[in-house]
């Protein structure tokens, strides 16, 4: 009988530690993840890439497998969350190709290189404050306090948000990271509705009278004559914010956790600060040890099998992206010292492969290489105050990230 692999079991204190366990099993692995059920996953980092570039054999969309989108289909739904159900991860073949190359071209208009002295100014003027607090007696968050806000400024200056609008815009986005309960996604609604609202104004003020941001390159792209319609506006905006943070936010947060309480921490630092081209490498690392996103989720194709799992068309199967990443024969957990410096084979999954290859790569390199650039140079003057244990890990099953980064003034 095949070992049933709990991708919920211990993944508050790690969540990594299934998908360890999960690539021990063989190339595919049962596994039962919380509100998602059982299913097959994909663990190794051929099978992945094979699967996720090819739509021959996977897809996302139900509707290319003779399924309804049961959202859209419900025309009492919200119009935000029927909108919801127009972006790229939902199309596959020729519609989702429409797609992307719009929004390509939208992006290819914003330079993430030019964003540098910006962002730079932003981590800086997050510490600043975080070091005032801290310098009277306070314990501050440092997900909530730098993780979190660094990346919203960045991707409210990138889609050019008005300086008089960042707040509400930060507050809606920092909304929409449910922790994956059915109370967290209910509670999170309101958000989405006020901020869906919010853009339908944008969008009608940007072509009135074009301001320069991501937002404006979205509302003029066009090919061959085809435009985003109003829902697929709505709905590339909201991932994109969605996708533009929330796992920035995670990556960021192990970097710090890492730099604060590993044990080649105050050399790591160092490096930031002295050594060009340290960086890069070192939030390499951390992808392959803390991918934000653990999972991914696709249905077959068609009857098949793969891997040595006999699939259904239109079944159900995860491609395990941090098992993947990970090394059978060499598991490390996920407290372990970092090694940038250790060799890695070629294909990092951290981004996904194929079609769906996240079109933000560059811009969550640059945010997060520069924020923990800037943190080393103030660590010294932090502490971790856990208390017993380490670091709690929280979101949604696949995508979790450290929930909290209490620091005291060292």
């Amino acid at each position: 009988m095949t070992e049933l692999i709990d991708l919920g079991r211990g993944a508050d204190e790690d969540p990594f530690a299934p998908y360890r366990a999960a690539a021990r099993v063989g190339p595919m692995a049962r596994v039962k993840a919380p509100l998602l059920g059982t299913h097959w996953m994909v663990t190794r980092a051929e099978g992945c890439q094979a699967g996720l570039k090819d739509q021959g054999l996977f897809v996302r969309a139900p509707v290319s497998v003779g399924r309804s989108n049961a959202i859209a289909l419900l025309d009492w739904a919200p119009r935000a969350i029927r909108a919801l159900t127009q972006s790229m991860l939902t199309r596959d073949g020729e519609a989702h190709r429409r797609l992307r190359s719009l929004v390509d071209q939208a992006f290819a208009k914003r330079s993430v290189e030019a964003l540098r002295p910006e962002a730079a100014a932003a981590a800086r003027s997050l510490l600043d404050g975080i070091e005032g607090r801290l310098a009277d007696g306070g314990v501050e968050d440092l997900v909530r306090a730098y993780a979190r806000p660094f990346p919203l400024t960045i991707i409210a200056e990138l889609m050019g948000v008005a300086g008089a609008e960042r707040a509400r815009f930060a507050r809606w986005a920092d909304a929409l990271t449910p922790s994956g309960s059915l109370w967290s996604v209910l509670s999170a609604l309101p958000n989405l509705f006020q901020l869906t609202a919010w853009l339908r104004r944008e969008f009608a003020a940007r072509r009135a009278d074009p301001r320069a941001g991501l937002i404006t390159d979205l509302v003029a792209a066009e090919a061959e004559g085809d435009r985003l319609t109003a829902a697929e506006l709505e709905a590339t905006v909201v991932l994109l914010l969605f996708a533009g943070h929330v796992t920035t936010t995670h990556l960021i947060s192990a970097g710090v956790w890492r730099l604060l309480e590993d044990a080649e921490g105050p050399a790591l630092r160092r490096r930031l600060a002295e050594e060009p081209g340290f960086a890069a490498r070192f939030v390499d690392a951390l992808l392959w040890r803390f991918p934000p996103i653990q999972l991914t989720v696709a249905l077959s194709a068609q009857d098949q099998t793969f891997e040595g799992a006999r699939l259904a068309r239109g079944e159900t199967v995860l491609f395990g992206l941090a098992a993947a990443l990970s090394d059978p024969e060499r598991p490390e957990p996920v407290s372990a010292p970092l090694d940038p410096d250790a060799p890695r084979p070629a294909g990092l999954l951290a981004f996904g492969a194929g079609p769906h290859f996240c079109l933000g790569r560059a811009l969550a390199l640059l945010e997060a290489e520069i924020a923990l650039t800037q943190f080393a140079e103030r660590a010294a003057a932090m502490r971790l105050d856990f208390g017993d244990g380490g670091p709690r890990w929280s979101g949604k099953t696949g995508a979790k990230g450290i929930a909290a980064l209490p620091v005291r003034r060292a």
